[in-house]
């Protein structure tokens, strides 16, 4: 979701305690910031973040796909494929 708040964020860690980190824990993942600022962001960062239980993770994306205009939000969508253990 959209937390905007870093992952090492205190604001984050109750929730890092309690569930699992997609992008840390899939085995197919990114390190694309998920901040864009409709490209005026100068330092690029990682606010938005799913978290799970329960499931094996397979795959975490950040969407940059081009959709016909240069960002469809200030955020990049995020995309996380797992499967119900």
């Amino acid at each position: 979701g959209d937390f905007n708040a870093e992952i090492d964020d205190v604001a984050v860690a109750p929730i890092r305690e309690a569930l699992a980190y997609s992008r840390e824990t899939a085995p197919v993942t990114d390190s694309t910031t998920t901040y864009n600022a409709w490209g005026r962001r100068e330092t690029p960062t990682i606010i938005d973040h799913i978290f799970y239980r329960n499931l094996t993770p397979l795959s975490y994306k950040t969407v940059t796909r081009d959709y016909g205009v240069p960002y469809i939000s200030d955020h990049y969508p995020i995309v996380f494929e797992a499967d119900f253990e």
